[in-house]
């Protein structure tokens, strides 16, 4: 059982999974459900919740409650920002709300970021690093913005 949270880069991740993958894959993102439409061994669970218009995912009280219901083996997260001090991190209250609830309802959590998102903070926090198992990043990003990450014993897959 996977979460995929909702955005740009988790989108590229739902478009490259292979079509004969057998999984549960619970989101709270319409564009990850509709993404894997055509994948069908994937049982895909929609997670309730107000449109948060920006993201295009669920927010809000039904949303955590949903989130509360559920055991995940792993969590792709996308993200605004990550800091190797400050953690993840988002511009939006209730956004980074729901990131920190599947985080924590998941037994692993792998973070998705592209170099723009890096080395920086957004106002409100997610998690702390500790909280994550490993970051995907893009084969071209510069050792130096992933140096600080390896120096924190996470582990890096560049994609």
């Amino acid at each position: 059982v996977v979460f995929i949270d909702g955005g740009t880069t988790c989108l590229q991740l739902a478009h490259h999974l292979p079509a004969e993958l057998n999984a549960t894959v619970v989101t709270h993102s319409p564009s990850i459900a509709m993404a894997l439409v055509d994948h069908p061994q994937i049982e895909v669970i929609m997670l309730g919740g107000r449109l948060f218009r920006h993201s295009l995912v669920g927010v809000g009280a039904a949303t955590l409650e949903a989130i509360g219901r559920v055991n995940a083996d792993l969590y792709f997260m996308g993200v605004c920002s990550v800091h190797p001090n400050a953690g993840l991190s988002t511009g939006d209250y209730e956004e980074a709300v729901v990131k920190r609830a599947l985080c924590h309802a998941a037994a692993e959590t792998i973070v998705l970021a592209t170099s723009e998102k890096l080395n920086t903070a957004s106002p409100y926090q997610v998690v702390e690093l500790a909280h994550v198992s490993a970051i995907v990043a893009l084969a071209s990003t510069p050792r130096a913005l992933l140096q600080p990450y390896e120096a924190q014993g996470l582990t890096l897959y560049l994609a």
